[in-house]
């Protein structure tokens, strides 16, 4: 008999014995040490393959496990995965969802959530699985830790609907502290998100910067509170209850460190929309994710106010032979505030007290390379 190793998801509603045979056959365990050999999580226990009806499975259970539902919602990817599923079938030659056993026999999933949706929604009856269960000799703490480090681990290397996302193993880290699994120290950091980014994921420096957000969000709660501004509505909420509202006169215009000719344009646009009205520019930093999160803030502010001149400088040179409008309706006015060290949280802050501020900084690092502190610093960290 012919080796079946796509199932025809138009003609057929369910997973046979023959598609469990074909997937023993195409995947090859010793292609994949994370999920069968070597480098499988210690405390886990491979006990084989299986076909197991959809609602068997407790897809929705209190196991706090990092895959149960993906920052910012479900997979990215979904529609072009369920699209090749239904054009071309589904492939057996992939590892097949994972699930793990708990204490009281239930079965849960460590990933395959995107796969299982598709399935159920194509009018698929069950799945074909692996299953995993305890080694006996590792606490059970020690198995939903390594549960939850799992799910991210075959997602980057080996799940087909997997690519996962950096605000994955962010959530998954900040789970890792707060369950007690891993320290709050830089190290312990770093080699949970080495760990479950995999290898060829992300990155060094897109690693380094997500280990220090973590590091810093931990370090804020105990030493300074630190504002993230990821959304222009946390934008808005936090402009209108310190009540810096629009009006007939003025209208403020936040814009990203990051893209100050896109903010040029787009004040620009502002003012000739609304003529009369003064336009008041106000610089946010986004996510601070550098170690030293003071300097982190000031030189993203400081950047962006000198590109922003240089920006202007060069439109004023090529466009209107270097002439200057005195009476432009376009203020920078200001920058969001971040840091709780460097300033009140609940006021626009000046860019004259962010130089002082960045004087006060530069003074601090040159004592401490006058003293030799710096240089253990960068031994810590190297």
């Amino acid at each position: 008999m012919k080796l079946k190793i796509v199932v025809d998801i138009n003609s057929q509603k369910k997973f046979t014995i023959d598609n469990l045979s074909a997937t023993n056959v195409l995947i090859v365990e010793a292609s994949y040490p994370e999920l069968y050999g070597e480098n499988l999580q210690k405390s886990f226990k491979y006990t084989g393959r299986y076909i197991v009806d959809i609602d068997d499975i407790n897809w929705e259970s209190t196991y706090e496990n990092t895959q149960r539902a993906r920052a910012g919602g479900g997979n990215p990817k979904y529609k072009e995965i369920k699209q090749d599923i239904t054009n071309y079938g589904f492939k057996l030659k992939h590892p097949p969802i994972a699930l793990r056993r708990l204490k009281d026999g239930t079965l849960v999933p460590l990933n395959g959530r995107t796969r299982k949706q598709i399935l159920k929604e194509l009018g698929f009856k069950n799945v074909i699985v692996d299953i995993y269960e305890k080694q006996e000799s590792y606490s059970w703490n020690q198995f939903e830790d390594q549960s939850s480090k799992f799910g991210l681990i075959a997602n980057s290397s080996h799940d087909p609907a997997g690519d996962i996302m950096l605000e994955d193993v962010y959530r998954e880290c900040m789970i890792a502290i707060d369950k007690g699994w891993i320290e709050k120290d830089i190290n312990s950091i770093m080699d949970r998100v080495n760990e479950v980014c995999g290898n060829g994921k992300f990155t060094k420096a897109k690693r380094d910067e997500l280990t220090f957000r973590i590091f810093n969000h931990y370090r804020d709660n105990e030493e300074m509170e630190v504002l993230s501004w990821k959304s222009q509505s946390s934008i808005q909420i936090w402009l209108n209850t310190r009540k810096y509202i629009d009006n007939d006169k003025v209208i403020y215009y936040p814009v990203s460190h990051s893209t100050p000719s896109k903010g040029i344009t787009g004040a620009a646009k502002m003012a000739f929309d609304n003529p009369g009205k003064e336009i008041r520019v106000i610089v946010h930093t986004s996510v601070l994710s550098a170690f030293d999160i003071e300097r982190s803030y000031i030189d993203r502010v400081k950047d962006f106010v000198i590109e922003w001149e240089n920006i202007l400088q060069k439109i004023s040179s090529g466009y209107f032979n270097g002439k200057v409008r005195t009476n432009s309706p376009i203020k920078l006015y200001g920058a969001l505030p971040a840091v709780s060290t460097l300033h009140s949280l609940d006021k626009i802050v000046d860019f004259k007290s962010i130089a002082k501020q960045d004087q006060r900084l530069a003074k601090e690092a040159e004592e401490r390379t006058l003293y030799g502190e710096e240089d253990e610093y960068e031994e810590e960290f190297a």
